[in-house]
């Protein structure tokens, strides 16, 4: 104790008014930035706070981010640690300020934010004084027959952030299922909205504290059953805490990028290379394909051209305008006039067209009688 009133009475300790928080906090604090946008607000931390709750000097630096914290229900667990400080324990009338959670539109939800706050703070203390609270708001709408519809916000928040079968969420129960003892048992409506298990469970402890007319009333006790103490064998969660820089690079706006504009991208078109089919040598037997290895050899060879292009073209034209004649089985026997017209047409083809094509690249008539007739004279 006299430790504690020469640290804290000596000139050295120069003390200013921290407007944000409603607390006291010296010159040497550090600012940091609670929640996530845009509803973060800033908050400057006392060198004092920071000494009482070991866990903010440890992992907090000037002009870090908190990001799984609301910045509400954080300004009220800063002054709760403003207040326990020897100087304003001083203060006659002073008011516990977890009280002020009790307000809102959703106090059961700010029980569970503010619970959530004090694990990952490990101020077992402050979560204890959040049950005491709360168990006095529960005797006193208990002796006015006051009803409270159940919330699913502060049951989901709790297994979002924390986990499942925690000591507030047993206390958010038996809150609520105590209040439903001065009124008809849970509608199905009041109950769709919350996790399964919550609602079995809701019915079934009202359910047993009307049964023992309000002796099993845990609450209304004064039950130990919702107090946490440092034996407990519990996950205990952390916080999210984002330095200067990277605070800085993960809010800042994210440039879009720009996409091509398939408009005035040319069609491409790859030459398909025609697959090899596969010829049966005979029954129950299956040759190999053999595919080429090389894909430039694949790519040249489906776009080259041959030399003789031209003509070769012209031959298959002719040839495949000539063939109408529609393909029977190997197995079937043609008919007498399809053979006619088959053979008729084999031997025109003979006779004309395939003839002017093959002898093109021979020598003139001319020249062929005047070297048969030279051989002749010199034998």
């Amino acid at each position: 104790m006299i430790t504690y009133m020469r640290e804290n009475l000596s000139p050295q300790a120069i003390w200013t008014r921290q407007i944000s928080t409603g607390s006291f906090t010296d010159i040497n604090g550090i600012h940091v930035q609670i929640g996530k946008r845009p509803y973060d607000r800033t908050f400057r931390i006392s060198q004092a706070v920071l000494k009482a709750v070991p866990i903010l000097q440890s992992q907090l630096c000037d002009g870090a981010k908190i990001y799984n914290a609301d910045p509400d229900v954080f300004e009220v667990v800063l002054q709760y640690s403003e207040r326990n400080r020897f100087l304003a324990q001083m203060r006659l009338g002073a008011r516990n300020p977890l009280e002020q959670l009790v307000g809102g539109t959703d106090p059961m939800l700010n029980l569970a934010k503010a619970w959530h706050l004090g694990q990952m703070l490990h101020l077992l203390q402050m979560q204890n004084n959040l049950i005491d609270i709360f168990s006095v708001i529960y005797r006193q709408l208990l002796n006015t027959r006051a009803q409270m519809k159940p919330s699913s916000e502060p049951f989901r928040y709790l297994r979002d952030h924390v986990g499942y079968f925690t000591k507030c969420e047993k206390f958010l129960i038996d809150f609520y299922a105590g209040l439903a003892t001065n009124r008809e048992a849970f509608e199905v409506k009041e109950l769709e909205s919350l996790p399964y298990e919550i609602a079995s469970a809701l019915r079934s402890r009202r359910a047993y504290i009307l049964i023992h007319q309000g002796r099993e009333d845990r609450i209304l006790q004064g039950n130990k059953c919702f107090k946490v103490s440092p034996t407990d064998n519990t996950r205990r969660v952390s916080l999210q805490v984002v330095s200067p820089s990277a605070a800085s690079t993960k809010d800042a706006p994210i440039a879009p990028q720009v996409q091509p504009d398939r408009a005035v991208w040319p069609m491409i078109r790859t030459p398909r290379a025609s697959v090899p089919t596969a010829i049966t040598n005979s029954r129950g037997h299956r040759s190999h394909l053999s595919l080429p290895m090389n894909i430039e050899q694949l790519y040249q060879a489906g776009t080259s051209l041959p030399a003789d292009y031209p003509q070769a073209v012209s031959l298959h034209a002719r040839l495949d305008s000539e063939l109408v004649v529609p393909i029977r089985a190997p197995f079937t026997a043609p008919s007498p006039a399809l053979h006619c017209k088959t053979s008729s047409m084999a031997a025109e083809r003979d006779s004309s067209g395939y003839d002017s094509v093959c002898d093109s690249s021979s020598s003139p008539p001319r020249e062929r009688f005047d070297l048969h007739q030279k051989r002749e004279t010199n034998a």
